[in-house]
């Protein structure tokens, strides 16, 4: 859909276009659907302001891009406008905040790449692997993170079980620390091929701070270091910090004569080197980085392969290439190699901590677990009616969200 892109100067450049053209210009740009027309109103994302009149009468300047989850470590940008949007899932943009974080998981069977993915902007609705609808719960019911969206008694039970306090984020930093990296997948080839995340509750305190730990620092990749950032920790707050610490570099420049955009993407084998590759992009060289991470999948969807082909001078996987698609910035910018660095830096932290991962994983496998029959009986299990059932978002419409 054209109202997401990689550059917010893109979306704009498209709203100008869209403006520009007549009534009957405007229906075959805008690309009409049942639901979505030129005529049609709509309530606005929560947090949002109204618009005064429908896009056939438009004539305001576009709404500022924000940045959202658009696929598996891909950040783009979207115009917040509910009059373009399809299918927006405005429970999600209702509990957007500065603590939420969304888990995104595949509706399919998961046959390789981390089982669960996680983000701190909202996730497009093919967040997961881009081919098929993804399933995305955030981890508060609510914007301000006064309800955590997790079964009712359970982080209790589990403090009183293992003697420690376990908070929301804790619970959903073990989550990350046991299934978000491939050994997941692999251990449990046979059982994910029914879609749905499985996750080994462990008995044992020492191995909870552990999952918790390594968790927290899975949680700060994935969110771009907006999450869990920590200096003592060594996890400093940002994108642009998490890819200064990473040591990677783009030693030349990604485009030498500007304007355009790269048209290739390949690894490159670095002299003396066993376990590190640098990549080539364009005319830049950008590096170093770990074998694994150009082989980096998330089930199926070869990761940097996905991000580059939204960002050459040609992109291959849009649907409809036509219309308002077609429109693009058209030139490279620092802030695109700021997000190649980032994105990189994520993903070469991912690996490193993948062993670790899966030696984790093979331990609370192997010691004591909570079973289903415990939470039976602590009346934990089955999981309530209404906490399956997400908050209404609309009486978040007209007001602005906290901490936005």
């Amino acid at each position: 859909p054209w109202i997401y892109a990689p550059q917010p100067e893109t979306l704009r450049m498209r709203w100008d276009k869209l403006l520009q053209a007549g009534t009957e210009q405007r229906r075959v740009l805008f690309v009409e659907k049942e639901d979505r027309s030129i005529d049609s109103t709509a309530s606005p994302l929560p947090g949002f302001s109204p618009a005064a009149r429908p896009i056939a009468a438009e004539q305001g300047p576009c709404p500022d891009p924000v940045m959202v989850s658009y696929r598996s470590f891909d950040r783009q940008w979207v115009i917040p406008d509910n009059r373009l949007m399809q299918r927006a899932r405005t429970a999600l943009w209702a509990v957007r905040s500065g603590r939420q974080v969304f888990i995104s998981e595949d509706i399919q069977p998961v046959r390789n790449g981390p089982g669960l993915v996680f983000c701190c902007h909202v996730p497009d609705i093919d967040h997961f692997h881009g081919n098929e609808a993804s399933a995305a719960r955030p981890l508060y019911r609510d914007a301000a993170g006064a309800s955590a969206n997790i079964t009712p008694g359970l982080l209790r039970y589990l403090s009183d079980r293992m003697g420690l306090a376990v908070s929301a984020e804790d619970f959903l930093a073990y989550v990350a620390g046991l299934v978000a990296h491939r050994g997941y997948s692999e251990k449990f080839a046979q059982h994910l091929t029914e879609p749905g995340v499985r996750i080994p509750l462990t008995a044992e305190a020492n191995l909870w701070r552990e999952g918790v730990e390594v968790g927290r620092e899975i949680l700060w990749l994935h969110t771009f270091g907006e999450r869990c950032s920590d200096d003592g920790a060594g996890r400093p707050h940002g994108a642009l910090a998490l890819a200064e610490l990473s040591g990677i570099r783009a030693h030349t420049p990604i485009v030498a004569r500007q304007p355009g955009m790269p048209s290739s993407i390949t690894p490159r084998k670095i002299e003396g080197s066993d376990d590190e590759i640098n990549i080539i992009i364009g005319d830049g060289t950008v590096g170093p980085v770990k074998k694994e991470v150009w082989e980096y999948e998330v089930n199926g969807m070869h990761v940097i392969k996905h991000w580059f082909d939204s960002r050459r001078d040609s992109p291959i996987h849009k649907k409809n290439k036509k219309g308002l698609n077609a429109v693009s910035y058209g030139s490279w910018t620092p802030e695109l190699t700021n997000e190649l660095l980032a994105m990189l830096a994520v993903l070469n932290g991912c690996v490193q901590l993948e062993a670790r991962q899966a030696r984790l994983l093979n331990h609370v496998c192997e010691a004591n677990l909570i079973t289903d029959s415990e939470l039976l009986q602590a009346q934990i299990l089955p999981v309530p009616d209404f906490a399956t059932k997400g908050l209404s978002p609309r009486k978040f419409a007209t007001q602005a969200l906290p901490g936005m």
